[in-house]
């Protein structure tokens, strides 16, 4: 459930504004599809998104997988004329649900919903205590991000404490004691902003704990996800139906929920949870806004397990031939895509199996099928997940890996 709106977008404006990354060429290509990530919820309402994320073929792609689509697309291509689409909404007095925190916002009769101040207390990885239960909180500490040198005698997560928008793990930086740190572009480079510094939690199981958040009533748990991670603690999909967390992490995610709630949000949000080795229940991200993984709980069920990733496809071409293809055989759940008119494109998808071979199987299978061997997309992925040699041979960097 949203709250009541004019236009919908899901661009995070400041991650754009970055510019090119050496170590993450893709990084572009990954805000672009980030801003499709609402088609599915804005029937409603007008989309503003990227050009290469709403192009015909794709929405018929999405209608023909029995999608809503949006009223209309107004799109951009750069940051700025992304602003100008916002600037315009606010200025005709429209009601804009903006899933990342804009800096700036521009001013005028319209409104953002949620208020927007809200939305980067939300986004704030130093206020996690405001809303999660205190014993769901992995020890942490906060210190200027001037004075932070990362010592590396211990293992540790650094999170920017920021208002500005984050996501996709381009705000944190890894360290692994007796193994190398990998730095990702990082947010926390104004004056006087923080660091929050984390234990790197040795994980058992985690799990992305999925809510709507309506405007009073309590929230609606609509299910929860696996979530999958290489080996370097990177994000690479969900899986719906493979396992479900513990109660006591569930009521306390939903305690979260609850908290802001209380505070004025409404929308869709998901709580990152998890079992580590040493038996604790610990939350340790919040996400207040539609997610990759909220396709994978509001869209119909095609089989007992569904997986969510985004796979880099060659060309245009194939990705579309392939996921009409998948689609048809009903193997696949289409959510977005981003595809310039040549290069290298993207798609995130469901992909449904009966069982976690199956499934594993299946997303080798796409994952081939969309980048054969030697190709130079590839080289698109992040460097520190970037594997040595053939990517069809790496197992650990494939989405499904169960």
């Amino acid at each position: 459930m949203l709250p009541e709106h004019d236009v919908i977008t899901g661009f995070p404006e400041e991650l754009a504004r970055l510019g090119p990354q050496p170590d993450f060429p893709a990084l572009g290509d990954i805000q672009n599809l980030l801003s499709g990530t609402p088609t599915l919820f804005s029937h409603s309402a007008d989309l503003i998104c990227h050009t290469h994320t709403t192009t015909p073929e794709t929405l018929e792609l999405l209608r023909r997988a029995g999608h809503p689509t949006p009223r209309s697309c107004r799109t951009f291509t750069t940051a700025d004329e992304h602003r100008a689409l916002v600037s315009q909404a606010v200025a005709r007095g429209e009601r804009v649900a903006a899933q990342f925190n804009l800096p700036d916002p521009p001013t005028g009769p319209g409104r953002f919903v949620p208020d927007l101040a809200l939305m980067g207390a939300l986004c704030d990885k130093g206020r996690l205590a405001e809303w999660v239960p205190a014993p769901f909180i992995p020890r942490r500490t906060l210190v200027p991000a001037a004075e932070f040198h990362g010592e590396c005698t211990s293992s540790w997560v650094a999170k920017a404490a920021t208002t500005r928008p984050n996501g996709g793990g381009l705000d944190v930086l890894l360290h692994h004691h007796q193994g190398p740190s990998h730095p990702i572009p990082s947010l926390a480079t104004a004056d006087g902003e923080l660091l929050v510094v984390e234990e790197l939690l040795d994980i058992r199981t985690s799990w992305g704990i999925q809510f709507s958040v309506p405007p009073a009533s309590p929230p609606i748990l609509l299910g929860s996800t696996l979530l999958l991670t290489d080996g370097e603690g990177t994000y690479q999909g969900s899986v719906l139906g493979a396992d479900r967390p513990p109660n006591p992490l569930v009521r306390a995610a939903r305690e979260t929920a609850a908290a802001a709630q209380r505070r004025g949000f409404c929308g869709y949000c998901g709580i990152d949870c998890a079992v580590t080795t040493d038996n604790r229940l610990l939350i340790y991200d919040v996400n207040f806004r539609i997610t990759q993984a909220t396709p994978l709980v509001t869209v119909p069920a095609r089989a007992p397990l569904g997986l969510i990733g985004t796979w880099i496809a060659a060309e245009p071409d194939v990705l579309l031939s392939t996921a009409h293809s998948w689609l048809e055989q009903h193997r696949l759940t289409p959510v977005t895509a981003y595809m310039p008119p040549s290069g290298p494109s993207s798609l995130t998808a469901v992909l449904w199996a009966e069982s976690a071979d199956m499934l594993t199987g299946k997303a080798a299978e796409l994952t081939h099928t969309l980048l054969p061997p030697g190709s130079d997309a590839w080289n698109l992925l992040p460097a520190h997940v970037r594997p040595e040699g053939d990517p069809h041979t790496r197992e650990e960097c494939h989405p499904a890996n169960l």
